[in-house]
């Protein structure tokens, strides 16, 4: 595209990137005097679809309505000119003649503190000014502010991320929809992530930035704390009162934050300059390469040892985003209790780029060893971690059944769930950190393998085992999985990736005259799971998914096939089905042929076809990723968790049920008679045959108006979007005052592990909701109080609330209208 004449007026110069829709590039103006030079951003639409293309003119012109609009700014890029051209989209902005602020920022090098004010007040000018116009910047890092050669003024940009507050911009892909999220990791907070960015978002990005010029050091060398913060005070040079703000800006909770520019210049203005002279002459040391994703780990336990942990070398900078890329790359990924693989699907073949054991292990230097390392290089002077896995998301009392079953210690960590000890290095780590280590180790791994010939930016499918399929361990993973720098992130049981393995030769992509049926079964030390699948061309229809909890140990005994068998059974059952065409079994149940072939005569009446698959989950993964490639696939998944939530005196309300294919959107009705302007509404669930409760969020609504009775419609809304790659099976809740109308939307991103003390306190809380408005009443009759059944919500007329209701003892309905 070089030397091109763009519009007949701009000609391109030199390219200066290329981003996840298009290319950027210096040209010429030569419709004007001296020539003067521009930027120039293409954007490419990914699809030829005529519908694709009206949404993508929409947004482009709304972008640049948006550009023109900010441009007003002195220190923002004039949009010049906008156009279309073969299906292709321009802008035209003034060119910063300059250096970007990273070209000041070298690793090891400290800004003064009168130097890094200047700095934050330059850029929230800016920011109070472009979060005016309802806009969030989304991609703040020292890369896209330019220190302007003319006056030295600092100018912000680079926003092709923008994003009006509020509103959802959407890529259509044919029928692919995908949310676009922007930002580049370490500087970017979990709201912004998960695609939520608010103003604050852009206040944290700030702060980081500030915080790396005080320190020399990159947003991933530095540790955080328990709560997510970022610890770096001791890393400084700088005043109480500035560490104060900055602190603040840049809180893992976004609600915790400044709200606005406008408050951190407040909280900035009369600032006294001062130099402290404890830290002086401090240089940060950068260590070379010791762990393997590149940052520091969190201690969890409250009681670690103050030694910092080593400082390594940024291994991986990695953008995050949820659209699609140019050139991505599609992997999929396996996480076992043994062994972890990564696979990919080309050409109709599976190629294992990775497998290695899912072991982490540490030095007495501090150095992290990953995989074949943490087992070769094991001595005395390593702590390594096997069976991890077992413990992401779980309560400490849940996992204390495997401690001695483990040759390390457990405890309770702060956060209530189980946290590992290191030995070694005197540290407690928590299972989800190892995690992280053993994702970063596969992807550089995987980079190893294809020398380094990838773009960095991977769309993952990551088949899980099924004791974590649920909202509370998949949302761990996903963290993990940010930190380990993946983007693009797609989480699936393993049944279902090994079913999709060994049914993909026979009838993925073909068109069968009657649909085949696949049974999986899936064996950990204490778990069993079990899924049938329905396959008929594309169409991949779960039908159920069992689990049982077994004694650790059992499947090496002779009762553990009789316990296979028992599940295989009611599988069947539950389907009114006597057998299936392909028994899918693992070859993790034991590499003994004589054990296998016991297996093969127990189960040999079930199905027309056994096989043994041993890299099925990884390999099911990686065909999962064909979605995205344009294939005609269609897959029908089922939730497998019962979520609800919690009413006073400590009552279960289930609002969706176990076995419910997802998307779901599920309502329920309640009472609310207190007498407080503040309902607290815990939000539970509960995995397969475990019983107990996990809370994965309490919902606070506020009431406008203290009533006697009001009446709460809560709402449960499970997406699945294949291509909505960062929101399976994620969880928004909505609450809705149906007197006025007040509604608010909470989207589940963590969970609590509440012990059962906590849990015992939420049974005498007023403040929760009354009761269901579904189920058993006492309604108070002129002559007695009569048991009553709430069939439903009439309306609100004059504050007064309507029901129909009936006699539980009769059925009769005592009237069609009932003033409650």
């Amino acid at each position: 595209m070089l030397s091109q004449l763009l519009n007949d007026r701009y000609k391109i110069i030199r390219a200066l990137g290329a981003g996840g829709m298009g290319q950027t590039y210096v040209a010429e103006d030569t419709q004007r005097p001296n020539n003067p030079k521009c930027v120039v951003k293409q954007l490419k639409p990914i699809s030829p679809d005529p519908s694709f293309l009206v949404t993508a003119r929409r947004l482009f012109t709304g972008e640049a309505e948006i550009l023109e609009k900010l441009g007003s700014h002195e220190q923002i890029p004039r949009l010049l000119a906008y156009f279309e051209k073969d299906d292709e989209f321009y802008l035209v902005q003034e060119f910063v003649d300059g250096q970007p602020l990273s070209t000041e920022l070298p690793l090891g090098q400290r800004w003064s503190e009168s130097q890094v004010i200047a700095l934050l007040k330059d850029i929230l000018v800016i920011l109070e000014f472009i979060h005016g116009q309802g806009v969030i910047h989304r991609d703040i890092k020292p890369d896209n502010i330019m220190r302007r050669k003319q006056d030295g003024k600092l100018v912000l940009i680079d926003f092709g991320a923008v994003k009006q507050v509020r509103s959802q911009q959407t890529t259509a892909i044919g029928q692919i929809s995908m949310t676009v999220a922007i930002g580049t990791l370490g500087y970017m907070p979990t709201e912004q992530a998960s695609g939520k960015p608010r103003p604050s978002s852009d206040l944290y990005a700030l702060g980081k930035v500030a915080i790396q010029a005080l320190t020399g050091l990159l947003p991933s060398q530095l540790r955080e704390d328990e709560d997510g913060d970022p610890i770096w005070r001791e890393q400084a040079d700088v005043s109480d009162r500035l560490a104060t703000v900055l602190s603040k800006m840049t809180r893992h909770y976004f609600k915790s934050r400044y709200q606005s520019a406008s408050e951190v210049l407040e909280a900035l203005e009369g600032f006294e300059i001062s130099n402290p002279s404890k830290n002086q002459g401090y240089t940060p040391t950068i260590v070379e390469e010791n762990n393997s994703r590149g940052y520091t780990p969190t201690i969890v336990d409250s009681n670690e040892s103050s030694k910092p942990f080593n400082s390594p070398k940024l291994l991986r900078e990695s953008k995050v985003y949820e659209g699609i890329h140019d050139s991505p790359y599609f992997l999929g990924i396996s996480i076992g209790i043994s062994n972890s693989m990564a696979v990919e699907f080309q050409d109709g073949q599976f190629v294992t780029l990775v497998n290695i054991p899912s072991a982490v292990a540490y030095t007495h230097e501090g150095s992290c060893l990953v995989g074949e390392q943490a087992i070769e290089k094991q001595t005395s002077n390593t702590s390594i971690f096997r069976d991890f896995i077992y413990f992401i998301g779980r309560r400490y009392d849940e996992v204390s059944q495997f401690i001695p079953q483990i040759p390390y210690r457990i405890a309770k960590g702060s956060k209530g769930g189980g946290v590992l000890e290191c030995s070694i290095l005197n540290r407690w780590f928590s299972p989800e950190e190892l995690l992280t280590e053993l994702l970063c180790e596969i992807l550089n791994q995987c980079d190893e393998r294809r020398k380094n010939r990838l773009t960095g930016l991977y769309v993952i499918f990551l088949a899980i085992p099924t004791f974590l399929d649920n909202i509370a361990c998949r949302e761990i993973i996903k963290s993990s999985a940010r930190e380990a720098g993946i983007g693009h992130l797609k989480i699936i049981n393993e049944t279902l990736s090994y079913g999709l393995s060994v049914s993909s030769a026979n009838c993925l992509f073909l068109e069968l005259k009657k649909p085949q049926l696949y049974l999986v079964i899936v064996i950990h030390d204490f778990c069993l799971a079990c899924s049938i699948l329905e396959i008929n061309g594309g169409v991949i229809e779960v039908l159920c998914k069992l689990q049982k909890y077994v004694n650790i140990g059992i499947f090496s005994k002779p009762e553990g096939s009789q316990l296979v068998t028992e599940l295989i059974e009611a599988s069947l059952q539950s389907q009114k089905l006597t057998s299936v065409d392909v028994l899918i079994l693992p070859t993790d149940i034991s590499k003994l042929p004589a054990v296998q072939t016991v297996y093969h005569q127990k189960l040999v009446d079930k199905a027309k076809e056994i096989i043994w698959s041993k890299n099925g989950a990884a390999e099911g993964a990686a065909l999962y990723t064909e979605i995205l490639r344009g294939k005609n696939i269609c897959v029908l998944d089922l939730v497998t968790t019962t979520m609800g939530i919690w009413t006073q005196k400590g009552i279960k309300n289930i609002i969706r049920a176990n076995e419910q294919f997802i998307p779901t959107l599920k309502s329920e009705l309640f009472l609310w008679n207190g007498g407080s302007h503040q309902i607290k509404i815990p939000v539970f669930e509960e995995t397969y045959q475990n019983q107990e409760s996990r809370i994965l969020g309490i919902i606070q609504f506020e009431v406008t108006e203290i009533r006697k009775l009001s009446v709460i419609e809560i709402s449960f809304d499970i997406t699945d979007s294949y291509h909505n790659l960062d929101s399976y099976h994620s969880l928004t809740v909505t609450v809705i005052d149906k007197i006025n109308g007040n509604s608010q939307s909470s989207e589940i991103t963590s969970h609590e592990l509440l012990s059962s003390e906590e849990a015992s306190r939420l049974y005498d809380d007023n403040s929760l909701l009354t009761c269901s408005l579904k189920g058993q009443a006492i309604w108070h009759g002129s002559s007695a109080d009569i048991p009553v059944e709430i069939e439903d919500f009439m309306g609100v007329e004059n504050g007064e609330i309507y029901l129909k209701i009936k006699d539980s003892k009769t059925g009769i309905k005592l009237q069609e209208i009932e003033f409650f």
